[in-house]
């Protein structure tokens, strides 16, 4: 408010976040000791969009995909753990669920 009046109110602004974290990582053996990894994005985007998914083998990052992939080749050696995050333009998602390479 001022001296010529009240103003109209302004739009509504939504706070940006981290991603949550993707979903439902599977591991599919291609053979040779190499696996598909595939998981579905996360429910929510954090209100800016996903700019890359990293994967990472034992704790380590090994590999990338970038939005709307949702799958990457990985050579992989029984007992690895395997994990994705979601990265958008303010950060990174919390991992998904672990799976291990039997």
């Amino acid at each position: 408010y001022n001296g010529f009046g009240e103003s109209a109110p302004s739009d509504a602004v939504t706070a940006k976040e981290e991603p949550s974290q993707p979903q439902n990582i599977a591991l599919n053996d291609v053979g040779g000791g190499d696996y598909d990894v595939t998981w579905n994005a996360p429910a929510s985007d954090g209100d800016d969009a996903i700019i890359l998914y990293q994967g990472y083998v034992n704790g380590v990052a090994g590999f990338t995909a970038t939005p709307p992939t949702t799958t990457a080749n990985v050579a992989l050696s029984p007992g690895d753990e395997v994990y994705v995050t979601a990265i958008n333009s303010i950060g990174e998602s919390a991992p998904s669920s672990t799976e291990v390479v039997p």
